[in-house]
Parts: C-alpha cells; sequence; structure tokens
C-alpha cells in the first residue's frame, strides 16, 4: 500500500495506492467510500475489497473525501458536488499512478452518488460502474441520519453522530433522487442486500444497468461485537466477479 496527498493546494485529499499483484490486468478499481460515520463503519469491509481486487490484477486506490478522513477541511465542507470533485481528482491519481487508460467505480451508499455524478464526466476513462448499496434517495438518507421528528428544511444545525450536515449538504440530499446521475454510459450494477432496498432508477441509457440481490450483512451498520460493520464476503466476491 502506498499513501499519496493528491489534489489541488486548497483541496488537498488524501488516498491509499494499492498496486495490482500477481498477473496484473493493467486496469484499475477507484472505490468511493461513504460519509459520516458510515464512513468508519465501512472502512474493513473497503480494504478488504481493495486487497481482493488487487491480489486479482486489479490497480486499486481509495480515498478520503474533502472534509472527512485524514483529507483536509472540516465536516461543514463536505457536498455532494464536492465529492464528484474529489473523484475526479482521485481517478487522475489513479490513472497516472498505475499508468492505465481506464478505470472501474465502486461506489458505496453515498459514495455511488459521486461515482455516477464523476463518471457521467469522465466518460473516457471510465469503464464500470458499481453502484455498491446506493442510497434508496437523499431525503430518505436524510430520514436514516436524523433523530425522528426532525425536519432538515428547518434546523438551523444538524448532525449526526458526531458528523455536521452544512445546509448545503441538506439542500443537495433533498434534491437527490435514485442512485445519483441517471442513465451511465458504461455498464453498470447495483448490487444490495435486499429487495426492499430498491433505489428508483430508470435502468440507464441503453438498459446497460443490472440490478442484483445479494444477501449480506451491511457494513455500513454498526455491528455492536466489534464497533464496525460486518464484512459482507458474499457482495465483495460479487463485486469482483463482475469487474473481471
Amino acid at each position: 500500500m502506498i499513501p499519496a496527498h493528491f489534489g489541488r493546494k486548497d483541496r488537498l485529499l488524501f488516498g491509499i495506492y494499492t498496486p495490482a499483484r500477481g498477473k496484473r490486468r493493467r486496469r484499475g478499481a477507484l472505490l468511493c467510500g461513504p460519509w459520516g460515520a458510515e464512513a468508519l463503519r465501512a472502512h474493513r469491509s473497503l480494504k478488504t475489497l481493495s486487497d481482493l481486487l488487487a491480489d486479482d490484477g486489479f490497480d486499486v486506490f481509495r480515498f478520503d473525501y474533502f472534509g472527512a478522513g485524514d483529507s483536509m477541511g472540516e465536516s461543514l465542507d463536505v457536498t455532494l458536488a464536492g465529492q464528484a470533485d474529489d473523484t475526479e481528482s482521485a481517478i487522475e491519481e489513479l490513472l497516472g499512478a498505475a499508468s492505465i487508460p481506464s478505470v472501474s467505480l465502486v461506489g458505496l451508499r453515498l459514495g455511488a452518488c459521486a461515482a455516477t455524478a464523476a463518471a457521467a464526466r469522465r466518460t473516457r476513462h471510465v469503464d464500470r460502474i458499481v453502484m455498491w448499496e446506493p442510497i434508496p434517495s437523499g431525503v430518505g438518507y436524510l430520514a436514516e441520519l436524523l433523530p425522528a421528528g426532525v425536519d432538515p428544511s428547518k434546523a438551523e444545525s444538524l448532525e449526526t453522530g458526531g458528523y455536521a450536515l452544512s445546509p448545503t449538504l441538506v439542500g443537495e440530499l433533498r434534491a437527490v433522487w435514485g442512485a445519483g446521475v441517471p442513465g451511465p454510459h458504461c455498464p453498470a450494477l447495483v448490487i444490495r442486500s435486499s429487495a426492499g432496498d430498491r433505489p428508483e432508477w430508470s435502468g440507464g441509457r441503453d438498459g446497460n444497468v443490472s440490478a442484483e440481490v445479494v444477501p449480506a450483512p451491511r457494513c455500513w451498520v454498526e455491528d455492536h461485537d466489534f464497533g464496525a460493520g460486518a464484512v459482507p464476503v458474499a457482495q465483495l466476491e460479487r463485486i469482483r466477479e463482475w469487474l473481471r
């Protein structure tokens, strides 16, 4: 694993590059994680997926958005637009580090929004997208994050799990429906743990979006035995298989 700082001086980001091991495929995989406490709980699963893909010959990069993890910024700096910009920067970093022509994106939860938004801008460099447990809707996601009865449109300040939500982020989430940008240009897989979590999705511009249910524990939900999310092995294996 190779730690890296990348991006602009005023928007410095942190990531970890894991070069392909064994027979190299000359293909890259960029992992776009969730936000807030969900990112902490899913860290182990994203690290496991990174190792699985690297062992399978992929060059892998995972990173922290601006205002999260070890990147610059504060929690109130986080926006959906900013996460999409950061994902584009991470695409550039992986392309250069691995000397490859294109990458596949794997977006978990809110990371699926960032992945699909960035892919829509970088059609030449993104060849596949996995929308892993995407949020069904921005409004529904806010309802999950906030205490019952809290109206995000009226509250002066909001926080969840110690992470503050800016008015900009709340407004963006209220406008989001589905997993992000509809109609991806490349093959896309929506993978979720149960059929009841199915997001509203257009099916893609050319019908190139497929959806699968792979029963597994939710890695972004706290496992009370360990304080982090359980590793959804079946989903990780399916993602690796689909990206091959």
